[in-house]
C-alpha cells in the first residue's frame, strides 16, 4: 500500500526537475522512485504506528495521502541538495511531521470529526405559496 504516487508529485514539481532529483546516474530516467516513495510512506507509518495499525487501507486519510506527499516532494529537493530555505516543502513537512505527532498522542483526530452543533433535527415549515407565475395571468 502506498500513499503518494509519482504522478502524484507531478502536480507540485516542475517535471525536469522531478526527474533530475530522482536520477542517480544522469541518464535522464529515475531511478530512485521506489526508494523514495516507500521511505515517505514509512515516515508516516512510523509517527501513527504506535496508535493506529499501519499501513492503512483505503480509503486512506487525507493527512496520511498529504503528509506523504510533502515529504517525498522533500525528499527529492534534499535528494539535490537543497535543505532548509532552499527546500521549498521543509516547512510544510515539519507542520505534517508535528500535525502527526499531535495525532499519534490523541491531541488531534485521525480523521475530522464533524459534529452539528444542534443535534436535534431541523424544523420544517410548511405553507401554501402565494406566489404567482405570470404564466397563468391573464393580460389586461
Amino acid at each position: 500500500m502506498s500513499y503518494v504516487e509519482f504522478n502524484d508529485l507531478k502536480g507540485v514539481i516542475p517535471e525536469d526537475f522531478l526527474i533530475q532529483s530522482l536520477d542517480d546516474d544522469g541518464d535522464g530516467v529515475v531511478d530512485s522512485w521506489t526508494t523514495v516513495q516507500r521511505q515517505a510512506c514509512d515516515a508516516v507509518d512510523a509517527l501513527l504506528c504506535g496508535r493506529y495499525q499501519t499501513p492503512f487501507a483505503e480509503p486512506t486519510p487525507k493527512i496520511v495521502t498529504t503528509a506523504a506527499l510533502n515529504f517525498a516532494a522533500e525528499a527529492c529537493y534534499q535528494r539535490r541538495g537543497r535543505i532548509e530555505d532552499q527546500n521549498p516543502f521543509s516547512s510544510a513537512a515539519g507542520r505534517y511531521r508535528a500535525q502527526l505527532q499531535k495525532i499519534a498522542k490523541g491531541d488531534l483526530p485521525l480523521t475530522p470529526e464533524v459534529t452539528p452543533a444542534d443535534a436535534e433535527a431541523p424544523t420544517v415549515i410548511s405553507a401554501p405559496s402565494k406566489a404567482t407565475s405570470r404564466r397563468g395571468r391573464t393580460p389586461v
